[in-house]
């Protein structure tokens, strides 16, 4: 299973999975920047084993 939270500890929700990937659904999230730096917890498990890792999110696009 994964388990998604805000940097305040809040339980944004549990992924879906597709395929061999999981996906998140975050209506409203924060941005990693370098000047602001949110990061995200992820916490991965599988029988009985878990593993942390903390996730920034980041909005990339090319105009033109």
């Amino acid at each position: 299973t994964a388990e998604l939270y805000t940097a305040d500890g809040e339980s944004i929700g549990m992924a879906e999975g597709v395929g061999g990937l999981l996906y998140f659904r975050i209506e409203t999230p924060i941005f990693w920047n370098a000047e602001q730096p949110y990061l995200y917890r992820l916490i991965l498990s599988c029988n009985g084993e878990y593993i942390a890792q903390n996730i920034g999110i980041r909005s990339v696009s090319v105009l033109d």
